[in-house]
């Protein structure tokens, strides 16, 4: 794993170190948890060569992590185990990976997301999220500008200029973010009321100063606790991506185009437009995320909650012969 995740001591055709995957922490994660130890800490694949891996310990291991941790969870392991016998499997010959077509235990179409939060949740989430803490900070600006979390966990004072344009680095194998945004009143009147830490380069500091926000579960629970005691009950099944999403169809209910949207959330742009239309798009996606905090706004400075939607009523297919 330090070859195929750290890449420890691998250059590139400069002659320059390869650095670590933007994901080594969370392989990391999986490996330690999963695959070399099971969930209870005792040794499973530790020392193990991975020639001796067969697909019926695979088949094994993740029968466990799915029973235990549930099918998400044994997806994201095996997509691991695929990668490193990948990686093995370039440089050695011979070696066949054990991992074949088939061996998901969810089809992925069936697991995406769809979740949005309707205008009670969000009047809910924003009442809940007052003040300076830098978790409720940090999910604001989710909503406010729909970037992805470890984005705004990341967030320095550095990357803001005085007109409040806020440089989003990009990570080595990154496909694409939204470079630059310029960040409407209502998301920098949030970023002026965090208190400033000198020990501390980061916006929305995690409980050290000096590193980002981690540990979002903990906090997440507690957020979910001071909705539910401001709106009488919880906000069901949503995390905090499920803001991106939000924040996507908003902007198309302010008549945002979906092209700029795309742009302010950082999607990388397929075909012929992503590769030859090189416009920074600064000034319409500033108008794009102005145009998402007044809608926002106009729904969280309401007196009250909006009516909760109830949800579509859903109609049984009939499978009688004769039925049209």
């Amino acid at each position: 794993m330090k070859r195929h995740v750290l890449k420890e001591g691998q250059k590139d055709f400069r002659g320059r170190p390869v650095p670590p995957l933007r994901s080594a922490r969370e392989i990391q994660r999986l490996f330690e948890r999963y695959i070399l130890d099971d969930a209870d800490g005792h040794p499973r694949w530790r020392g193990r060569d991975i020639r001796s891996i067969r697909r019926a310990d695979v088949t094994a291991l993740m029968d466990d992590v799915q029973d235990k941790s549930g099918t998400g969870q044994a997806d994201a392991v095996l997509a691991q185990i695929s990668s490193l016998c990948n990686w093995y499997a370039a440089r050695a010959d011979g070696y066949v990976s054990p991992i074949i077509k088939g061996m998901k235990r969810a089809d992925g179409s069936a697991r995406a997301r769809k979740r949005i939060l309707d205008d009670r949740e969000i009047w809910l989430l924003w009442k809940a999220t007052s003040g300076a803490d830098p978790f409720n900070g940090l999910v604001r600006m989710a909503l406010l500008t729909g970037q992805r979390r470890a984005k705004l966990a990341d967030m320095r004072h550095a990357d803001l200029s005085p007109d409040g344009v806020w440089t989003i680095p990009a990570e080595d194998r990154e496909k694409g973010n939204a470079s630059f945004l310029k960040l409407p009143p209502l998301a920098m009147d949030i970023i002026r009321a965090q208190p400033r830490h000198a020990s501390s380069p980061f916006v929305f500091p995690g409980r050290f100063d000096d590193r980002p926000q981690n540990g979002f579960s903990k906090a997440k629970a507690q957020l979910d606790a001071a909705i539910a005691k401001k709106g009488g009950d919880a906000i069901p099944r949503w995390v905090i991506h499920d803001l991106r999403r939000t924040a996507k169809s908003l902007m198309a209910r302010a008549g945002v185009d979906s092209h700029i949207s795309e742009r302010v959330l950082g999607h990388a742009i397929p075909g012929v437009e992503g590769t030859y239309d090189r416009h920074h798009y600064l000034e319409e996606k500033a108008a794009a995320l102005r145009s998402l905090a007044r809608l926002i706004n106009g729904i969280v400075t309401k007196p009250t909650p909006p009516e909760k939607i109830p949800p579509a009523p859903r109609r049984r297919l009939s499978t009688k012969k004769g039925d049209s």
